[in-house]
């Protein structure tokens, strides 16, 4: 079981497809960066973490890049009879919750990586001095960073963008539960995405595009309190449409 389980994990993340994404969302947030670069110094670490988000135009298309990874393993599985060959040696409840956490891992970091390697560059190059007189004055992350740091607040942004990855991811796959296409678990989270981006656009608290970077509600908790939310919801959804498919096994 241990041995399947860390295999799965592999599979995972030693893709290509995680590698091309992960490889494409640095390259993207990246970017903004390199015009910025006459300003080392003069910027707060903080501030310079705002570009990659607000000049490269990321957070539109973000759920696009964990589905990438091994959202759409469902699929193969089923099509391929390895889904048969799993559930001889294990109960569909524990291929289930090895696969929830292999998708998790797999879509969490493919924007974690990027987040981490492109937050280094940032910390690098700003200043690390007082909030006073800049863009964080005054609010509740200002107060969080002045609290607990600026190396606190970058590991709760890479968090966040873990667990937004991993809900992304984690929804392609419960897509390729119900819809037994392989491109459908790639494309459905990005409308779905887009779908609620618009619906939800006065309700930020719900609104997943607010969530990633814990700055659109003020407070990293809650944004990522309500990303894990969403998480165990997508979580209960996969187990029923997965106790319903292993009957047709």
């Amino acid at each position: 079981m241990k041995k399947i389980f860390v295999l799965d994990i592999k599979r995972g993340i030693i893709n290509l497809g995680w590698l091309m994404s992960a490889f494409l969302v640095m390259i993207i947030l990246y970017r903004p960066l390199r015009g910025c670069f006459s300003n080392i110094g003069l910027m707060h670490v903080l501030e310079w973490v705002t570009l990659p988000m607000a000049l490269s135009g990321f957070s539109v298309f973000a759920a696009v890049f964990p589905v990438m990874g091994y959202s759409n393993s469902f699929y193969y599985d089923f099509t391929t009879g390895y889904l048969r060959f799993i559930l001889s040696r294990m109960s569909w409840k524990k291929y289930g919750v090895m696969r929830i956490i292999s998708v998790g891992i797999s879509g969490g970091t493919i924007l974690a990586v990027p987040f981490s390697a492109v937050f280094v560059i940032c910390y690098m190059v700003g200043d690390k001095g007082s909030l006073a007189g800049r863009l964080y004055e005054g609010t509740r992350v200002g107060i969080f960073i002045e609290q607990y740091g600026i190396i606190a607040a970058l590991t709760a942004k890479v968090i966040l963008g873990f667990l937004f990855g991993a809900l992304w991811a984690l929804t392609g796959y419960c897509v390729s539960c119900f819809i037994l296409n392989k491109y459908a678990a790639l494309l459905c989270p990005f409308v779905l995405y887009q779908f609620m981006w618009i619906l939800l656009f006065k309700l930020p608290l719900f609104n997943p595009i607010f969530l990633m970077r814990g700055d659109d509600l003020d407070s990293y908790f809650l944004s990522g309190m309500m990303l894990i939310i969403y998480i165990i919801l997508t979580c209960i959804i996969i187990m029923y449409m997965l106790k319903r498919r292993v009957q047709n096994v």
